[in-house]
C-alpha cells in the first residue's frame, strides 16, 4: 500500500488536488525510506511528484510536518491493533509489528532526525509528539482498555505507566543501544508486561 493510500482524511478534496497530495506523501514516503530525515529535500519531492514548492506548502507548513504525515500513513499500513481476547496476544502481536516497522523501515532513522529538529521547532515538537507518538499510544491504549473491560488489568493498573513501559524500551534499543528488537524480545516484553499490570 502506498503511504498516501494509509493516510488519514487530512487531504485536499477534488480530485486533481488529490492526486497531488498523494503523489507528495508517496514521494516523501519513499525518499525518507532511501535517504531519512536529515536528507530530505522538498525540492527533490516537489520534482519527483510534479507539483511545485507552493503547493507543498499549502498543505504542509514544514518539511517535519510532511515527514510526520507521510509515516504516520507508513505506520497506519503496518500496525493494525489485535483483538485476540487476550492481553498477552495482543501485546506481543502489537509489539511484534511495532518491531517490524522499527527494523524493516527507516522509521527509527527518521524518528531520530525529527527528535533532533524539533529541539529548534516547537511546533514540530508538539506535532511530534501528539500526531506521530501521541497516535502510537491511542493505538496501543485499546489494547490495555479492552484488557481492563474484560477484567484482565489489576484495578489499580495505571495504563499510561503501561504504554510508557510498552513504547521505552523499544524506542530505547532503536535509537541507543542496538540491542536486539526480533520476536522472541517482543514475546519477552508481553510477558513482563502482562505480569506487572495482571
Amino acid at each position: 500500500m502506498s503511504a498516501a493510500a494509509g493516510a488519514g482524511p487530512r487531504g485536499p478534496g477534488r480530485p486533481r488536488s488529490r492526486e497531488s497530495w498523494s503523489a507528495i506523501l508517496d514521494v516523501a514516503a519513499e525518499l525518507l525510506e532511501r535517504d531519512g530525515y536529515l536528507k530530505l529535500s522538498l525540492d527533490t519531492v516537489a520534482a519527483r511528484a510534479g507539483v511545485s514548492k507552493r503547493t507543498i506548502y499549502r498543505w504542509w507548513p514544514s518539511k517535519g510536518a510532511l515527514a510526520i504525515e507521510a509515516y504516520l500513513a507508513v505506520a497506519a499500513d503496518r500496525l493494525t491493533v489485535p483483538d485476540t481476547g487476550s492481553l498477552r496476544e495482543d501485546l506481543e502481536r502489537y509489539a511484534r509489528d511495532f518491531v517490524g516497522l522499527l527494523t524493516e523501515t527507516a522509521t527509527a532513522r527518521t524518528v531520530a532526525g525529527l527528535v533532533a529538529a524539533s529541539f529548534d521547532d516547537p511546533e514540530l515538537a508538539r506535532a511530534f509528539r501528539e500526531d506521530f507518538l501521541g497516535g502510537r499510544r491511542a493505538a496501543a491504549g485499546e489494547i490495555f482498555e479492552r484488557a481492563r473491560e474484560r477484567g484482565e488489568l489489576r484495578a489499580d493498573a495505571d495504563i499510561g505507566a503501561a504504554l510508557d513501559d510498552f513504547f521505552a524500551p523499544l524506542w530505547y534499543r532503536a535509537l541507543f543501544t542496538g540491542a536486539a528488537l526480533d520476536g522472541p524480545y517482543a514475546a519477552d516484553l508481553a510477558d513482563r508486561l502482562t505480569a506487572a499490570y495482571s
